[in-house]
């Protein structure tokens, strides 16, 4: 449909549903759309991907759903325990990612909030299915770690750098009682509790000596959606822009163009939007049109408006999704 209008009649469809133009243009252009059944569904299109981004600021996971769903997943984890499994770990990961999209796809809640949902999913369902064979010679703590966030009684998370090469990273909390546990950064144990305290604490420089580590990890999928999750959500700029770039060295997931999206349209800081575009530049659809011309031309940064409109002029002359290069 939009390859048989032109620029002109797609960017006058923009500015009528951002309510930009005056009371003569806005009559020419609603004649237009009477008889126009292409840039009727056009302007829709574009009115109800605003629409969507409004309500991404407005949706909020209350407490007591997500006490439910703690209780909800605790109950179906003693029953999933039960059941003897070669590898359930590896099963629940599975699931885990086809809800994921699944919520992305058919509620269309925003993408924060989605991380917030599958956050405490992972870390819940992480900790319940430990296999024997992940025991660590520290067994007795990190059986208690596991109660410990069954429980959700983790508080006060302190991360220390002991300098030892066989448990570099070592993990203080306050609980009912004193608790460390320490190990490598192949433990997964280890590698939990850094997302843990990448999205959960509230102290920065935790957060960032966290993130620190995480950057020495493999590319990994739980990776990417803690990664996605601090983007998203925290309330450091430097941690979110850390996280963007981060997040340039995985292939751009239907997840991630939703999360980069979002940031072009709401983040505050120029540079972390310019890294987001950077992304969807990777891996651009011809879905993204609307958001990327309401960036051409609302967008505070001159650079960014530019980029945004070189992308959909590349997306309107080819009929294949195709990498489109930003400069950064």
């Amino acid at each position: 449909m939009s390859k048989t209008l032109s620029n002109s009649l797609k960017q006058e469809a923009t500015l009528y549903v951002l309510e930009a133009l005056d009371a003569r243009e806005s009559k020419a252009f609603e004649d237009i759309l009477a008889t126009n059944a292409d840039i009727k569904a056009y302007t829709n299109e574009i009115r109800e991907s605003l629409v969507f981004t409004d309500t991404i600021c407005q949706i909020k996971p209350d407490q007591a759903y997500l006490q439910s769903q703690r209780n909800l997943l605790r109950g179906r984890i003693e029953q999933l325990a039960m059941e003897k499994r070669y590898s359930p770990l590896k099963s629940w990961w599975k699931s885990f990612k086809e809800s994921t999209v699944s919520i992305l796809i058919d509620s269309r809640q925003p993408a924060w909030a989605i991380a917030t949902y599958v956050m405490i999913a992972f870390f819940v369902g992480r900790w319940a299915f430990v296999d024997q064979e992940m025991q660590s010679s520290s067994a007795q703590s990190d059986n208690r770690l596991q109660e410990v966030f069954k429980q959700g009684q983790l508080e006060n998370a302190k991360l220390h750098l002991t300098g030892n090469k066989s448990t570099p990273v070592e993990f203080a909390f306050q609980t009912n009682e004193d608790l460390t546990y320490s190990g490598d950064l192949e433990d997964q144990n280890v590698q939990q509790l850094l997302y843990y305290m990448l999205l959960n604490d509230k102290n920065a420089g935790n957060r960032i000596k966290a993130m620190q580590l995480v950057e020495e990890l493999e590319p990994l999928e739980e990776t990417e959606l803690v990664l996605i999750s601090s983007m998203l959500s925290d309330s450091n700029v430097g941690m979110r822009l850390k996280s963007a770039r981060l997040l340039q060295y995985y292939e751009p997931s239907e997840l991630l163009l939703d999360a980069c999206q979002k940031v072009l349209l709401e983040d505050d800081n120029e540079a972390v939007r310019q890294e987001a575009l950077a992304i969807i530049g990777r891996s651009p659809g011809k879905n993204m049109i609307p958001t990327l011309q309401v960036v051409g031309l609302m967008d505070e940064n001159v650079f960014i408006r530019n980029q945004a409109k070189a992308i959909v002029a590349a997306l309107n002359d080819s009929n294949l999704d195709e990498e489109i290069e930003v400069v950064q």
